[in-house]
């Protein structure tokens, strides 16, 4: 299960529930870098892979995606 996106990351980040994330290496560096940022100020793992297709088709998400938080458990 995950969550999509910065925004539902930073929440699910904030709410403890996110166990690591997904990033796409074809987003744009501002995007990426701030998702790093976030992930190392929270300890969270972090993996850059993979195009905004790829993760789409990977997750199930009907729109290509620059990031998607995979949920504990």
């Amino acid at each position: 299960k995950v969550v999509i996106g910065k925004r539902q990351i930073c929440r699910g980040i904030k709410d403890g529930v996110i166990q690591e994330i997904v990033i796409a290496s074809d987003a744009e560096q501002e995007y990426i870098k701030s998702l790093i940022v976030v992930a190392k100020q929270n300890n969270i793992k972090y993996t850059i892979q993979g195009k905004m297709q790829d993760i789409s088709l990977r997750y199930g998400i009907d729109v290509p995606s620059g990031s998607v938080g995979v949920l504990k458990g």
